[in-house]
């Protein structure tokens, strides 16, 4: 998810889920998000968001 922090994730309502090293699950409602939490490099995401893999398609 471009632009978007984990700290922007929990001020719009997400709740943290769970925080393992490297990084944090954060979710609301259905949508959860994993959120590094090192220093990504400038063209890296800072938070990715989990989907239901299409049919044929890996995780």
């Amino acid at each position: 998810m471009p632009g978007q922090s984990a700290a922007g994730l929990i001020t719009a309502g997400y709740d943290i889920k769970a925080a393992v090293p490297g990084g944090l699950w954060v979710q609301k409602d259905r949508e959860v998000y994993y959120c590094n939490s090192g220093r990504p490099l400038e063209t890296e995401p800072l938070c990715w968001r989990l989907r239901e893999p299409s049919a044929g398609n890996f995780c």
